[in-house]
């Protein structure tokens, strides 16, 4: 038997009450949802740029450009879309369940979960300060993605939704959930003047509420605005990178780069990176290098994650770069056209230094604030209603079955129900709602096999497996 996925769910062929109780059969529509909570006057999502963002090599940016991108009604769309789970094929997922706003909007595990318990093949980067990376590369390219593949971040922003192994949906069934609340028509409608869902403007959304994730509020940039920086207790450790990562690589005050560059991470590449677009030579092992603003919250590192802590990317690049041809940021001459050049040779103190500076780029409001927040979080209830239903709530009998299966949930609170069941593919077969305490199951033509019952109430669900024999 195939090993079963735990995050799939099940879904009936046939419901039907028994004695006195009903049962409502509904199309494939998703489970129940409450609304999203969100402000009476829009949140403010323009970016504030500080004065010193665009000093030295950022001073390219032109950030009238950058907020013209953006409108306050058109990313609280974004941010909602972001959080709903109705993007996803089998509702259980979002692109917040890799983008995680606590940690940086990235993912605290090397390979992030997809629908099916299926895995990403690389890590789930940060999304902070990418809204002006085509004004950095003189708008010849985004290089949107870990290879730079990307070029419109309003096309990228698209792509998880339809792929197989991220949100594995089609823009048909998503349109019909959305048509199917009560409050995206209204959303569309404050954000584009009408209440058209479109492919396009699902797109448009979520790349203003991404362009909006910026971070200028971290102790670094309160000592920047000071003037306070060169004594502070993170005046050594700024030095260092400054000299060092932010003259190559990580260029103050984006802390990124404009294109991707191969890092010397690997000698032979598993990962091809930038090349398998581009087809050229030196594009082999090149991947983004991303904002450094909030890294200590992002672990963990590298495109593959394989780095756990800050200190083992320190190591790294002190003493275990691959000095290739194409590596570094000086086109074809490798790091600092240097052949024995093997890391930065930092010493130990120096190391804590890095890191204490490093640390200092972390931003708890943008990690906090309530505008790039779930806004499907439910408002606190009594403690009896918080508390998962206990197994013994539900009872599901014969198990294995063969002609029916009677659903009986003991949960006199809420006894109403809305039934699931998936097959092991993820597939949704039927959604039935029911009204009442007792349902049963006819198999019908259901196949002998392995299925998984997912039964909601208000916003507890609990998933029993069940068996057609």
């Amino acid at each position: 038997m195939k090993k079963l996925f735990s995050s799939t769910v099940c879904l009936l062929a046939s419901i039907f009450l028994l004695s006195n109780f009903r049962s409502i059969e509904i199309a494939m529509s998703p489970p129940p949802r409450h609304r999203p909570q969100l402000p009476q006057v829009p949140f403010d999502y323009k970016i504030h740029f500080p004065g010193f963002v665009q000093e030295g090599w950022w001073n390219v940016v032109d950030t009238n450009k950058v907020n013209s991108k953006i409108t306050n009604e058109v990313a609280t769309l974004g941010r909602v879309l972001f959080y709903d789970k109705l993007l996803s094929a089998n509702h259980t997922i979002s692109c917040s369940s890799c983008h995680i706003q606590a940690f940086g909007f990235a993912d605290t595990t090397q390979f992030s979960i997809g629908i099916n318990d299926s895995r990403t093949t690389r890590n789930s980067p940060s999304l902070i300060d990418i809204a002006w990376k085509k004004e950095l590369s003189n708008g010849v390219h985004e290089f949107l993605f870990w290879d730079g593949r990307a070029d419109v971040l309003e096309d990228m922003v698209l792509m998880p939704i339809t792929h197989n192994g991220e949100l594995g949906n089609t823009f048909e069934a998503v349109k019909g959930n959305m048509m199917a609340t009560d409050y995206y028509q209204p959303l569309f409608k404050a954000a584009y003047g009408d209440s058209i869902i479109t492919k396009a403007k699902i797109g448009k959304a979520l790349a203003q509420f991404i362009r909006s994730i910026a971070s200028f509020e971290s102790k670094f940039d309160l000592l920047k605005r000071q003037g306070t920086l060169q004594t502070s207790d993170i005046a050594q450790g700024w030095s260092i990178f400054n000299s060092k990562c932010g003259s190559t690589c990580h260029r103050p005050f984006h802390f990124g780069s404009a294109n991707p560059m191969n890092n010397g991470l690997d000698s032979v590449f598993t990962d091809l990176g930038m090349i398998a677009w581009t087809n050229e030579d030196d594009d082999i092992g090149k991947f983004r290098s991303p904002s450094l603003r909030n890294i200590a919250v992002t672990a963990p590192y590298m495109h593959d994650g394989r780095f756990k802590t800050l200190s083992e990317v320190v190591d790294f690049y002190s003493e275990k770069i691959h000095n290739l041809p194409n590596a570094g940021p000086f086109p074809g001459g490798g790091w600092g056209n240097n052949p024995n050049f093997k890391g930065f040779e930092f010493t130990s103190s120096e190391k804590i230094q890095l890191i204490n500076f490093l640390e200092s780029l972390t931003d708890t409001v943008l990690l906090t604030h309530e505008k790039w927040s779930d806004p499907f979080k439910e408002e606190k209830r009594k403690p009896q209603e918080q508390l998962p239903a206990k197994e013994e709530d539900i009872v599901i009998s014969p198990n294995p079955f063969s002609a029916f299966l009677n659903v009986k949930i003991n949960y006199p609170e809420n006894p109403n129900a809305t039934l699931q069941l998936y097959s092991l593919k993820g597939v949704l077969l039927k959604e039935i709602k029911v009204e009442g305490s007792l349902g049963v199951l006819q198999r019908d033509d259901l196949p002998q096999g392995v299925y998984f019952l997912k039964i909601w109430r208000n916003s507890t669900v609990t998933v029993r497996r069940v068996v057609v024999q």
